[in-house]
């Protein structure tokens, strides 16, 4: 069985929504809600927290998952990028003999994650010969019709007239995906090759690097990067539990339920 390390980077500052990791919803803060949807995954794994803020930890610790060490404050800038947030915990990790095949990020920002997506997407790793395996949903708005504006204020499409079918229906053109930020699975191994002049990619594809996508759904993909996007996933849970008739048949249609 591969050793399995699921980590949770949730630093203290944010600019879009204050001490957002500690903002509650259903009476929980988001890195509780992340830690139970970890602990609540089939995939035997070691939950590690990454933070250098002192409440989060505690928080962290309460909820049973590992904190072995503190993020240095330098890692823990808006500006920081994830890549060396992770190379420092998995360094600090081997410091102390583990070393995990398997990395399992996850986002306590996306409050709708399932841990039967988690189990599927390990599952999809391990069974095949591939490096990442991250989350991504439809784009409601064809990215085909997308425009940007000159100097003048005169428009242009993005992409070009050749990308837009004839018709420019909605039906006509692709299915197009973003990725959701909920979770990505990798090999430790393919992380720690790429380096951080050329880092691996947890939510894009990249030249040489081995990726599948799991599609999920737009309420589960909801990720709380501001004060609209909290008042978006409190809405549909207060929306959930009213637990009226249209409320049931809604979960029913997305597949909601327990995490």
């Amino acid at each position: 069985m591969s050793q399995i390390l699921m980590l949770i980077p949730a630093r203290g500052g944010s600019r879009g929504v204050p001490r957002k990791n500690l903002v509650p919803l259903e009476g929980r803060p988001l890195i509780e809600r992340a830690i139970a949807v970890c602990k609540g995954c089939r995939t035997p794994a070691r939950i590690v927290v990454s933070s250098e803020d002192r409440e989060i930890i505690e928080v962290a610790r309460r909820a049973g998952a590992e904190v072995p060490f503190v993020r240095p404050a330098e890692l823990a800038r808006d500006e920081t990028p994830l890549v060396p947030v992770v190379a420092h915990a998995l360094d600090e990790l081997s410091a102390s003999g583990y070393r995990p095949e398997v990395l399992v990020l996850v986002q306590a920002t996306s409050p709708f994650t399932r841990s039967s997506d988690i189990d599927r997407a390990v599952g999809l790793l391990l069974h095949n010969d591939i490096d990442v395996v991250y989350t991504v949903c439809p784009i409601a708005h064809p990215p085909h019709w997308a425009q940007v504006l000159d100097e003048t204020g005169e428009p242009r499409l993005l992409l070009g007239e050749e990308d837009l079918p004839g018709t420019a229906r909605r039906q006509d053109l692709p299915t197009v995906y973003r990725p959701t930020g909920n979770f990505s699975v990798m090999r430790t191994e393919h992380f720690r090759s790429c380096g951080l002049d050329a880092p691996a990619r947890f939510f894009l594809p990249k030249p040489g690097q081995r990726s599948r996508a799991i599609v999920l759904d737009e309420v589960t993909s909801v990720d709380i990067d501001s004060i609209i996007d909290l008042a978006l996933a409190r809405a549909i849970v207060d929306y959930e539990l009213r637990g009226n008739e249209a409320s049931g048949a809604w979960k029913r249609l997305l597949g909601r339920g327990t995490p």
